[in-house]
């Protein structure tokens, strides 16, 4: 029901005569009962939602999907989907999260914990700036290996061994800012800068890259470009630009990515499984 609000503007008190429209049989006549009860007083959506789960809800199942919601942990889904079964169980403990600083402390619970340390330590205010700061970093190189849409392992880029990820959903290539600083690589600011959109589709802009990395695949050098960015636990990703210029084909279900050198050669990389 409260998809259907996002299409439409309503006010508080429409919300809930659009849901209570919705009501037959029983449910319609305790509606009608429930509402009188209120006498002159404005039932605001919140309101409803509190006395219709009430009645329907029973103590059993509240108390289920409660234990359920401070249960709730990232563990192996991807941020986005942590976001989502969190949303659903925050519905039934309204008190636990009835205030934003509540119910970004207790999202940053859940997170992983390599994930969670990160996070807190930009002390961020709002749940939105939890999740949007959560969603920016990269999950860890067990996850990626895991994963059936991405390749990674370890590579030299710039003799210095380095964590790598191979990914077709990103348009460009990036190295760690905290990665950087290892390498012997020269840093060029850009004419005009760069706009990046994230996976969780936030804007952000930048003005530097790195264009004379090399990243060495059995015993061939690969010249890369990379835009210094926060990532996660890789030093650097490989994207469509990167994978488009040596004509790069993925095998997930092999995690096996072959592509062409310099040279014309075939080379191909196995990531870890």
């Amino acid at each position: 029901m409260e998809k259907a609000f996002t299409l439409a503007v309503l006010s508080e008190e429409k919300k809930v005569d659009y849901a209570s429209y919705f009501l037959k049989g029983e449910a319609n006549y305790w509606w009608e009962s429930a509402r009188a009860l209120e006498e002159d007083e404005v039932i605001t959506w919140g309101r409803f939602k509190k006395i219709f789960l009430e009645k329907y809800l029973t103590r059993y199942m509240q108390t289920q999907m409660e234990l359920k919601f401070f249960e709730l942990k990232q563990e192996g889904m991807i941020v986005g989907e942590y976001q989502k079964k969190f949303n659903e169980l925050a519905r039934f403990v309204g008190d636990y999260v009835d205030m934003d600083e509540k119910r970004e402390k207790r999202f940053q619970q859940g997170l992983k914990p390599w994930l969670q340390s990160r996070v807190a330590a930009f002390e961020l205010a709002t749940y939105a700036k939890v999740v949007q700061k959560a969603r920016t970093f990269n999950m860890n190189i067990k996850d990626a290996v895991q994963s059936s849409e991405v390749v990674a392992g370890m590579l030299s880029v710039n003799k210095i061994n380095a964590k790598v990820r191979f990914n077709y959903g990103a348009t460009r290539s990036f190295i760690s800012e905290s990665f950087v600083g290892k390498l012997n690589c020269e840093i060029e600011q850009l004419v005009e800068p760069l706009s990046i959109i994230l996976d969780n589709r936030e804007r952000v802009s930048v003005k530097s890259i790195c264009p004379w990395c090399k990243v060495e695949i059995s015993g061939y050098s690969f010249p890369a470009s990379l835009i210094p960015f926060q990532l996660g636990e890789f030093d650097v990703i490989l994207g469509m630009d990167w994978l488009a210029e040596h004509g790069a084909q993925i095998d997930c279900n092999k995690k096996k990515v072959i592509l062409k050198s310099p040279q014309g050669k075939k080379v191909e990389f196995i990531g870890q499984k």
